[in-house]
């Protein structure tokens, strides 16, 4: 099997990313849509192809052997978006991370480097993919080399061998230049002939061969077509010289130059936080899996006696009192200090904590559940509330989510306890953003208060009389009995009343009610339809609208409330402090995640 070689058209590629998005910019103002479309774009490419020899080329300058044969080449180009300059070094600075090869040659264009590469590759026996948005480079194609055309418009991709070239255009690759020497090319400023477009470039050449073959023939073309070819005909002849690629770029490369190396974690990491692209840490993380984006070595705790934590914490003098991390996990509380960690019984644990200068905690109020009132009394930084605060939109704040946001490299499902000593690092990390900010007085004066409130709000719970609602929910059950009775005399048969389907086949093909409007799965009985019929005055549309009030009360609220209420006769909710944007509250039910009451 023959190797596989990825040549990649960095100019084109990086001027579609820069078009393709736009607005985006660090907190300082620095540009970084071409850079984010373009990562983007190449790890997808990574992934779906996972090239083992690449070499990546870029443009330097805009004079080359084309500017010599034509002045205005490439004039009507708008000039290079100095927002689109910036942004260049750190695209091939990413790929220098990521172990690809950058090509550079002054002078030359990225599609004359490429095709030079791609004829040497092909000749020492490789198989070449080039990749590139531009049209003119497909005629490079042979049987060892493909194009991977990426569209400028959509993004997606096609690619071209020998046989699917030659089916789609029915002309050779090496006829491209002819096609072009009629129909130009906008982009580049190739002038071509006036009048003539793509389509009928394509058919003159598919019967005539070459521009040669088409002037030799020109008694064979219509009177108005035939001036239009003489009068451009030294324009026709300079843009087909223009559309040539040149093979012959002075470059000299070994195979193993461009081989892929491994990316480097610690180099991309730097440059994902120079451009403020944290989140696309992630996104590399799922192309390279095993890669370490953060520089460091992941650390695991060490479990240890809770004696032996307790000695570790305790002070010499009182500018030695240690930082800890704490956390419920896996139903019981986790006390971290430096690499080690121990697991502690609720009675045991206020006095541990006492010892530390400062206790990192996940959540604050789940921290109270576990202590009682006396966790009131711990120095405690709520990690994820402050998380919350610096990062509104984010959907988890879960210990394990921060970890791995923190660590980057982390691989999940990570064991919470043995990785919990990171707490206190990105504790400390989130105090000194949120001091950084100005949102100190909001997390000391607003935020950490209510966790308290809330503390208590959910150790109450709600007071509910069970008898009164096993008797409401036994009356709700008759009356949703009659309901169901009546609707199955009116339809003379029995259905399931909660199947949109079954109901429909009864009100509009047995019984001829008229449909109000249609699904994807036949006609519909929504809450607007059977008010309607039921203004009307179809008897069983008002019983069906009463059947879901009747239902939904007694599922949703009676045997809900019934479902969840305590032995002490109350719901207790879980109020979420961070689920929210807007930073309103929101509240989920418990199930038996909690523990009430002081210990």
């Amino acid at each position: 099997m023959r190797k596989r070689v990825f040549l990649f058209d960095g100019t084109a590629l990086a001027y579609r990313a820069f078009y393709g998005i736009r607005e985006l910019s660090t907190s300082k103002g620095f540009p970084t849509n071409a850079v984010f479309g373009f990562i983007r774009m190449f790890l997808k490419l990574i992934k779906d192809y996972k090239p083992q020899y690449a070499a990546v080329a870029f443009d330097v300058g805009r004079k080359s052997f084309r500017s010599e044969l034509l002045k205005s080449y490439k004039a009507n180009r708008r000039p290079t978006p100095d927002s689109f300059k910036v942004q260049l070094p750190y695209i091939k600075r990413f790929l220098e991370c990521l172990g690809f090869k950058v090509i550079e040659l002054e002078g030359y264009e990225a599609d004359d480097v490429l095709a030079t590469l791609a004829d040497k590759l092909a000749k020492e026996g490789f198989e070449v993919v080039v990749v590139t948005p531009d049209k003119d480079v497909r005629q490079v194609i042979s049987d060892r080399v493909k194009v991977l055309a990426i569209s400028p418009k959509t993004g997606k991709s096609k690619l071209y061998d020998y046989e699917s070239f030659k089916e789609e255009y029915q002309i050779e690759p090496e006829q491209i230049p002819e096609v072009f020497g009629l129909s130009g090319d906008q982009v580049d400023n190739i002038p071509g002939v006036p009048g003539i477009g793509e389509k009928t470039a394509l058919k003159l050449i598919r019967e005539f061969k070459s521009l040669e073959g088409l002037y030799q023939n020109l008694d064979k073309l219509t009177p108005k077509r035939r001036e239009l070819l003489q009068k451009f005909k030294e324009q026709a002849f300079l843009s087909r010289e223009l559309a040539k690629l040149n093979r012959s770029v002075p470059i000299e490369l070994s195979p193993e130059e461009l081989k892929v190396k491994e990316p480097d974690g610690k180099c991309l990491s730097q440059l994902l936080k120079e451009l403020e692209m944290r989140s696309t840490a992630q996104e590399i993380k799922k192309v390279f899996p095993n890669l370490n984006l953060d520089g460091k070595e992941i650390k695991e705790g060490r479990e240890l006696p809770v004696e032996k934590v307790k000695e570790l914490l305790v002070p010499n003098s009182l500018f030695e009192l240690k930082e800890v991390g704490a956390a419920p996990l896996d139903g019981r509380l986790v006390v971290s200090y430096n690499e080690s960690f121990c697991r502690v019984e609720p009675k045991k644990a206020t006095e541990l904590l006492k010892l530390a200068r400062r206790v990192y905690t996940h959540s604050a109020k789940e921290l109270y559940h576990i202590l009682g009132e006396r966790g009131r009394e711990l120095n405690l930084f709520d990690v994820s509330l402050g998380y919350y605060l610096l990062n509104p939109l984010l959907k988890d704040y879960s210990l394990e989510s921060l970890l791995k946001e923190h660590l980057e490299s982390l691989e999940l499902p990570c064991e919470g306890s043995k990785l919990l000593h990171y707490l206190v690092e990105l504790g400390k990390r989130v105090e000194r953003e949120l001091k950084e900010k100005g949102l100190e007085e909001l997390y000391y004066r607003v935020e950490l208060p209510l966790t308290f409130v809330l503390y208590d709000m959910e150790k109450a719970g709600l007071p509910f009389d069970r008898a009164y609602l096993e008797e409401f929910d036994s009356e709700l059950s008759e009356r949703e009995k009659r309901i169901r009775e009546e609707i199955y005399d009116l339809a003379g048969e029995q259905f399931n009343l909660n199947s949109p389907k079954q109901l429909a086949k009864v009100l509009f093909e047995k019984l001829g009610l008229k449909p109000l409007k249609r699904t994807k799965s036949g006609y519909s009985t929504d809450s607007e339809t059977l008010t309607t019929l039921a203004l009307e005055g179809h008897r069983i549309a008002q019983l069906l609208l009463e059947y879901r009030k009747v239902s939904k009360l007694r599922s949703t609220f009676i045997q809900g409330i019934l479902k969840r209420l305590g032995e002490d006769g109350r719901v207790h909710g879980r109020f979420l402090q961070t689920a929210t944007a807007t930073g309103r509250l929101s509240s989920i039910e418990t199930g038996k995640f909690w523990r009430f009451g002081s210990i």
